[in-house]
């Protein structure tokens, strides 16, 4: 027939198109909403688990960073102060050598030692010692001469050891002020090498507590002082 519509079926069951309809229960329902809330708060807890990490790394980081700072703020500030004190004894250490320690220079090894102490930051005092540990001249003035300084440890180091380099000694109580110093002292020699005595500066303990009591440590922080054999400054 001219003119109508043609349609064709084919029967091959391969190429049918199936469509299915499906309803979930309220069981089923109920089930996947409840897995749903939860993986939604794993997740909410691993990236809450995740930002606490990073917090806490961040927080050691600033804190390593800012210890390391106080660490090396304070050794620069007593290498510092023992390299001043250093210096000052090394020149007093030459002119005794050379000049000797006998009339005027006696008194201008004491002028010049109470202007030094004056010019260094940072010096409690300044003396110089004979072989047997007598005073023979110090930073104050002409008021102290007669006391005995062989027994203290810096006095005995230097005494049966040639080495001419600087010693930093334990503290000690001044014999002079009463105060807690830290004893820095260089050996004097003789013409012939042999041991002559001693020139030595002291710090005040107090110095080093004032600058360490400026940084920023919180209530359980601790900064210490300490010579290589362990002994707390």
């Amino acid at each position: 027939m001219h003119g109508g519509v043609h349609c064709q079926f084919d029967d091959n069951p391969m190429k049918r198109l199936s469509f299915i309809s499906t309803r979930l229960t309220p069981s089923a329902l109920s089930k996947a909403l409840i897995g749903f809330i939860a993986l939604v708060c794993l997740s909410l807890t691993l990236a809450t688990v995740w930002q606490m990490n990073q917090s806490k790394l961040e927080r050691a980081a600033t804190a390593r960073i800012a210890v390391s700072n106080i660490v090396l703020a304070a050794e620069q500030q007593a290498q510092d102060t023992l390299q001043q004190a250093d210096n000052t004894l090394r020149d007093l250490v030459e002119r005794v050598e050379q000049d000797g320690v006998a009339g005027q220079q006696q008194s201008r090894l004491t002028r010049l030692m109470a202007q030094d102490l004056i010019n260094v930051k940072g010096l409690q005092g300044l003396f110089i010692y004979d072989a047997q540990g007598n005073w023979v001249a110090n930073s104050f003035a002409n008021g102290v001469h007669t006391r005995n300084n062989e027994d203290r440890d810096y006095f005995i180091y230097h005494r049966d050891n040639p080495d001419p380099s600087i010693h930093v000694g334990s503290i000690v109580e001044s014999r002079n002020t009463g105060d807690m110093v830290i004893p820095v002292s260089r050996r004097i020699n003789a013409a012939d090498g042999s041991f002559a005595g001693v020139a030595l500066a002291t710090v005040p303990v107090a110095y080093f507590q004032a600058f360490f009591q400026r940084m920023d440590v919180d209530d359980k922080g601790v900064i210490f002082l300490a010579l290589n054999n362990g002994d707390l400054l």
